[in-house]
């Protein structure tokens, strides 16, 4: 969402050449304000403790001991992220290329997505700390979002414009 905000601002202050020419790197040089933080972070967190002698291969015996719960962690990880890695990534992109809207829509777009996502990453949080069965909540989300991703596509393709954008 910083980042689709930060395109917007920098679409809507700069012409084209100034934007083309130096305005893109304007976002990487406030990334780096982040680098104070991560050093804080680093300096005072404690080390991490040494490895006990009969752990000699860790990685082998996780693997071994609990390789169906991985695979299921990592699949339900991607499943999530595919979907979010569409609409916040890939659409922006879509709409501007395929669909022929300005960018301006798009990167507002991309804000839309940025805090829809983020205020529905607190709600489903709070219901899943109410809820004793979560998985049945994490499989919703992942079905609805497959089942509805290729229909939102179709009907943006066949009909272009802002109330349609994600």
């Amino acid at each position: 969402m910083i980042g689709a905000l930060s395109g917007a601002a920098l679409y809507a202050t700069l012409d084209t050449s100034s934007l083309e020419s130096w305005g893109w790197r304007v976002p990487f040089l406030l990334g780096l304000l982040i680098a104070p933080v991560g050093l804080y972070i680093r300096r005072h967190l404690d080390e991490t403790l040494e490895a006990r002698a009969h752990d000699t291969q860790p990685l082998t015996e996780l693997f071994a001991s609990h390789k169906s719960k991985i695979e299921r962690g990592v699949l339900s990880i991607v499943a999530s992220t595919v979907g979010m890695y569409l609409v916040a990534f890939f659409m922006p992109t879509f709409l501007v290329r395929v669909l022929h809207l300005p960018t301006s829509l798009s990167l507002m777009a991309g804000c839309v997505s940025g805090a829809t996502m983020m205020v529905m990453c607190l709600v489903s949080g709070l219901l899943a700390d109410r809820m004793r069965a979560r998985k049945p909540m994490a499989l919703a989300s992942i079905a609805l979002t497959t089942l509805l991703i290729y229909p939102a596509i179709a009907l943006m393709t066949t009909h272009p414009g802002v109330p349609l954008a994600p």
